[in-house]
């Protein structure tokens, strides 16, 4: 697994010591050639982050992003067009299917199972083939 954020790979120093040896940093083109990777930024920062890739040549793109400016409460209107179709649009090649972005990370790094029943992380796309790769466990 390679992570990349927009300060560069030593700023993430730290995080990759604590996920071991199975994690490294990279640069955002490092971390986007593997087959499958997760677009987790800000609304506003979604261009200057898939613009480093040219071509997406069928990568799975998990879409974590939502709708929303910077500035809270700024809802960002798109018209008939969804959000993972704008984002898709900015990533040729990619095959988007949309999950992780309806519940907060504190809330997923719980144990799912609990007395109150299963947790559930929707997803959504038009790939059928990708989804799969998605929500299966190996």
């Amino acid at each position: 697994m390679t992570l990349s954020n927009s300060r560069g790979p030593e700023s993430l120093a730290q995080l990759v010591d604590r996920l071991g040896s199975n994690a490294s940093a990279g640069t955002v083109a490092e971390a986007a050639q593997a087959d499958i990777v997760v677009l987790a930024v800000g609304w506003d920062r979604v261009p200057e982050a898939v613009n480093a890739v040219p071509d997406w040549h069928g990568r799975i793109v998990i879409d974590a992003t939502n709708q929303w400016h910077s500035s809270p409460g700024s809802e960002v209107r798109l018209g008939e067009q969804t959000g993972s179709e704008r984002n898709d649009a900015q990533m040729p090649g990619a095959r988007v299917v949309k999950a992780f972005n309806t519940i907060f990370g504190c809330v997923l790094a719980q144990d799912p199972r609990h007395t109150d029943g299963r947790l559930v992380v929707f997803l959504s796309g038009d790939d059928a083939d990708a989804k799969p790769s998605v929500y299966e466990c190996p």
